[in-house]
């Protein structure tokens, strides 16, 4: 006798009542095939999903429901998508009202404006920079930089000069190492290198 044979020995009128009283989700089929490859313990019927299984188990054995991750059915107004992006949303903590990050000792706007060549003129303009003996050093895309305040007519700027090049060499000489002493006038030209103007110190 195979253990969902006791199904056939029920009177007709009993097997067809719980017939009508559950879904055909719920009720399973009779035989395994290549979709329903689940069977229930305790009445042999087989059903395509664990989700399936569990509520038959649950409304024809009693049997509580369990959590199953990856076999119960999402709402069909809510994707996989949109509780994943849910999830991610309360993990995201809104900032604390009247509380702001505090800023950076190095951030952007407390700087002057960088000078540049066209600032003074064409290749071949000529110009005086007064040093204020206010200086940083800075790390440039070529390279490391000196990074010194300086005006030029009525306003400041910041300029900017590579420790490699011969402008470096010609305020070092002049200036020395302490960099609170680069202040005076200083002779500027506007040069060209690889078709693009750039500010050089003249030697004075």
């Amino acid at each position: 006798m195979g253990r969902d044979d006791h199904l056939d020995d029920r009177p007709r009128k009993g097997w067809s009542d719980y017939q009508g009283s559950m879904s055909h989700d719920l009720l399973g089929e009779r035989t395994r095939d290549k979709q329903n490859d689940l069977d229930c313990i305790e009445c042999g019927r087989w059903f395509p999903t664990f989700d399936r299984l569990a509520r038959h188990m649950a409304a024809r054995h009693g049997r509580p429901t369990p959590n199953l991750p990856g076999d119960v059915e999402l709402p069909a107004k809510q994707s996989p998508v949109r509780r994943t992006q849910t999830a991610m949303a309360k993990k995201m903590k809104a900032p604390k009202r009247g509380m702001l990050p505090t800023p950076e000792a190095d951030g952007a706007g407390e700087f002057n404006a960088f000078i540049k060549a066209n600032d003074i003129g064409k290749l071949g303009a000529e110009a005086t920079l007064t040093f204020t003996g206010e200086s940083r050093l800075a790390d440039g895309g070529f390279g490391e930089q000196l990074v010194c305040e300086v005006k030029y007519g009525r306003q400041v700027y910041d300029y900017a000069i590579k420790l490699s090049s011969p402008s470096y060499r010609i305020l070092f000489e002049r200036f020395g190492k302490d960099p609170a002493k680069w202040r005076g006038a200083v002779k500027v030209t506007i040069k060209n290198f690889m078709n693009k103007d750039y500010i050089a110190v003249a030697r004075q």
